[in-house]
């Protein structure tokens, strides 16, 4: 009986010293995850703030678009109104610069009584 009892003691004492090294890796492995975890939460914290200057930046680059959009319109504007002031201006030119039309000379008629020819 007490050499069943010191028997049991060894298993016992094998069995605790298997739980103790399980509970070592255990806790090794739960310091691993940590560690692990805190390092995705840290880059999880890099790439939001990459996202919020990506996004940032994209806003900006909207903004410009737009303005830049805006003045284009307004110089596609403006351009067609300086082509239809051209283009009124060339008619009018070419209508100031056209020589008059032919004006019919009247018909010779013999010089009334009293008015002698040239030179006479």
């Amino acid at each position: 009986s007490v050499q069943r009892a010191a028997s049991m003691v060894d298993v016992g004492w094998k069995e605790n010293q298997t739980l103790k090294g399980e509970v070592a890796r255990l806790a090794e492995g739960q310091r691993s995850m940590e560690r692990e975890l805190a390092r995705a939460l840290a880059r999880a914290g890099e790439l939001e703030k990459e996202r919020d200057e990506a996004r940032r930046q994209c806003e900006a680059m909207r903004a410009d678009l737009d303005s830049i959009t805006a003045k284009g319109q307004a110089v596609v504007r403006l351009n067609s109104q300086l082509m239809a002031q051209i283009k009124e201006l060339s008619v009018e030119r070419r209508s100031q610069d056209a020589p008059p039309p032919p004006q019919q000379s009247p018909v010779a008629s013999p010089p009334r009584p009293g008015e002698g020819a040239p030179g006479s």
